[in-house]
Order: structure tokens, then C-alpha cells, then sequence
């Protein structure tokens, strides 16, 4: 990930587990807490950050990220979402 708003890596993970891929993909370069979600949902088995970016968000931050519900884009649709227009 060149930057952090640069999201065809997690169309390109998506697109290889659907073609059977099966051995490991590893995010690698600007990845913030806030995509690990995502990036696990896109097929991604791991997160490599730099070291700066380690001690600003450290693995606790990223832990906790796994915990959030996070509904689909089709969930958020639904009639009775927030962002439903229903």
C-alpha cells in the first residue's frame, strides 16, 4: 500500500482468494488500524507496518479492531440501518 487511501491492494486480495489462492498474503506499507478489518475481510493472513508506525498504533489497537462489528456495504442497506434511506 503506497498510501493509505491507495485501496487496490484489498480489491487485488479479494481477486486472488477468489481464483483459489490459497497460501499467504501479507499488507505491506501504509496500513493503518483503521483497514485491518477490512483487509482480513479482503483475504489479507497478515499486516506488515514500519516501526514508526508500530509505536504510534501499537498491536493492542489492532487487537481491539477485531472485536468492532463491522456490517458489510449490503448490511448497511438493509431498511431499519442508520443509512438506510427506508
Amino acid at each position: 500500500f503506497p498510501t493509505a487511501n491507495d485501496g487496490r491492494g484489498f480489491s487485488l486480495a479479494r481477486r486472488l482468494r477468489e481464483l483459489g489462492y490459497q497460501s499467504i498474503l501479507r499488507a505491506q506499507g501504509h496500513c493503518v488500524v483503521d483497514h485491518y478489518r477490512h483487509a482480513i475481510q479482503c483475504g489479507f493472513d497478515q499486516i506488515a507496518i514500519s516501526p514508526e508506525l508500530a509505536k504510534r498504533m501499537p498491536e493492542s489497537y489492532w487487537k481491539k479492531q477485531v472485536n468492532i462489528p463491522m456490517p458489510s456495504y449490503q448490511e448497511k442497506l438493509q431498511p431499519g440501518s442508520l443509512i438506510s434511506r427506508s
